[in-house]
């Protein structure tokens, strides 16, 4: 999928960064960051972890 290499990319360098990072340094919208991980997540092209510190009271 178009978006998934540059994703790949960022994390490479970054590792454990926060959905909200990959979508602003890749320059890509928010929810489409969202379906995008999703998809990489069901490929385990990546693995997807809650921060104790990200949630949102």
């Amino acid at each position: 999928m178009p978006g998934q290499p540059k994703i790949l990319e960022y994390l490479w360098f970054h590792d454990s960064a926060s959905q909200k990072n990959v979508s602003r340094e890749c320059i890509i919208d928010k929810s489409t960051v969202t379906s995008l991980l999703k998809r990489m997540e069901k490929l385990d092209l990546i693995r997807k972890e809650t921060r104790p510190e990200d949630r949102i009271l």
